[in-house]
C-alpha cells in the first residue's frame, strides 16, 4: 500500500500563428494548477497452489474540479499443467490529463490538456485473458492474449475550433467515446547461442463522437491494424554478439483535402483567387504508407589494463526505407504561367544512419 501526490502546472497558450510579442509576455496564456493525490493497495493471494490472484485498489482526487473516483484491478494466473499458464485481467482507470492533437496540420501539436469541472478524466475499462506455454526443455516461449478495452470521456477539437489567442479552450473540445481490441501472439527462444523473438498484434482502435465525422465512426491516427517485431541474437562466443531487429507497422489514419475552391469577388472575379479553401474527407479516411526498418548491430568485447572495454557498431534502417512521417498538400508552380498546381509532398525522417560506440566497464 502507499499514498502519491503530484503538482501539476499548465500553462496553455492557443495561437494560429507565431507571434513574438507572446513569448515576452508576462501571462500569455491561462494557467491551470492542480493537485492530484491517490491511496492504493494491493494483495497477492494464493488461493491454492495452482491458483494466483492479485486484487487492487486505488482512489484518486484531483482538485481541479473536485473529481475523484475508485479503481478496483484484479488479476489471476493459474498453473493449469506442468507447461501451461493461464492468465486473466480486469482494470478501471481514470486519467485526468488529456493529450489533444490538431487533425488540420501535418506537424506535431500534442498538448497534454488537464481536467476541469467541465472536461472530465478520461475512463477506461480493460479485460484481457490468454495463455503461456513452454517447452519440455524451457527453451522455448509461447504466449496468446485478446484484449477488450472501453474507453469514456475522450476529447477531441471540434470541427470549427478557433484557435485564436482569445479563444476560451475548454470550448473548442467536444467529447465522445471509443473503443480498442485485439490478440497479441509472442514466441521466444530464451536458450543457446542463437536467441531471439517474434511479436505479433492486430488490433482495432474505435471512435464515437456526435459532433465529429458526421457522427460516423472513425479510426483515429492510433489505430495500427497489423505490428510485428522480430529480434535476432547470435552470440558465437563470450566476446562477441550480432544482433537484428525488424518492425513493421500499419501506416497511421490521417484526413487530407478531396477538393479545393475559392470565392468570386464582388467586383473582380480574381480578386479572391489567392484565398483557397479546403473541403476534408472523413476523418482520418487515408492511411500513410506502412512503416518497416531493419537495424544490425555488432558488439565485440575486449581487455584493456584489465577492464573490459566494449565496441559496437549499430546501423539503423539498413535498407534506407524512406518511411513516410507526414503528408500534407503543397503547390507546384509553373514559372512560365504562373499557374499553381496542388501536390502530395511528404516528410520523411531517419534514413541510413550508422553509429560507433565504446563503452569502458570500470
Amino acid at each position: 500500500m502507499g499514498a502519491e501526490v503530484t503538482y501539476h502546472n499548465f500553462e496553455v497558450l492557443t495561437s494560429d500563428f507565431y507571434n513574438t510579442q507572446l513569448k515576452y509576455s508576462v501571462n500569455p496564456g491561462r494557467s491551470y494548477k492542480a493537485l492530484e493525490v491517490s491511496l492504493f493497495a494491493q494483495d497477492e493471494i494464493t488461493v491454492f497452489s495452482d491458483l494466483k490472484t492479485n486484487v487492487g485498489m486505488r482512489f484518486y482526487y484531483y482538485n481541479e474540479g473536485k473529481l475523484y473516483g475508485w479503481e478496483p484491478r484484479v488479476s489471476f494466473t493459474y498453473y493449469a499443467f506442468d507447461r501451461l499458464v493461464l492468465r486473466g485481467s480486469f482494470a478501471i482507470a481514470n486519467q485526468p490529463i488529456h493529450l489533444l492533437a490538431r487533425n488540420d496540420v501535418y506537424l506535431p501539436t500534442d498538448v497534454w490538456f488537464p481536467s476541469t469541472a467541465t472536461i472530465k478524466p478520461a475512463r477506461s475499462m480493460q479485460g484481457a485473458f490468454g495463455f503461456e506455454a513452454t517447452s519440455a526443455d524451457k527453451t522455448f516461449l509461447f504466449t496468446l492474449e485478446g484484449y477488450y478495452k472501453d474507453l469514456e470521456n475522450l476529447y477531441e477539437y471540434k470541427e470549427d475550433a478557433d484557435f485564436a489567442y482569445s479563444s476560451n479552450y475548454e470550448r473548442q473540445l467536444t467529447t465522445g467515446r471509443g473503443e480498442a481490441y485485439g490478440v497479441e501472439l509472442f514466441f521466444n527462444k530464451r536458450i543457446g547461442n542463437i536467441t531471439g523473438w517474434f511479436g505479433y498484434t492486430l488490433s482495432w482502435t474505435k471512435r464515437y463522437f456526435d459532433d465529429l465525422n458526421r457522427s460516423e465512426p472513425f479510426y483515429p491516427q492510433f489505430d495500427r491494424r497489423h505490428d510485428v517485431s522480430v529480434v535476432l541474437s547470435w552470440q558465437p562466443s563470450t566476446t562477441i554478439s550480432f544482433a537484428a531487429t525488424w518492425n513493421y507497422s500499419t501506416g497511421k489514419a490521417f484526413p487530407l483535402p478531396i477538393m479545393q475552391y475559392s470565392f468570386l469577388g464582388m467586383n473582380n472575379a480574381k480578386e479572391n483567387e489567392n484565398e483557397v479553401f479546403y473541403e476534408y474527407s472523413a476523418r482520418d479516411a487515408f492511411r500513410l504508407p506502412a512503416f518497416h526498418k531493419l537495424d544490425l548491430s555488432v558488439n565485440y568485447i575486449l581487455k584493456w589494463n584489465d577492464k573490459d572495454v566494449e565496441l559496437s557498431l549499430n546501423i539503423y534502417n539498413v535498407y534506407n526505407r524512406f518511411n513516410v512521417f507526414s503528408k500534407y498538400v503543397g503547390y507546384k508552380t509553373d514559372e512560365a504561367t504562373g499557374i499553381r498546381t496542388p501536390i502530395l509532398k511528404q516528410f520523411t525522417l531517419y534514413p541510413f544512419l550508422p553509429s560507433l560506440g565504446i563503452k569502458v566497464h570500470l
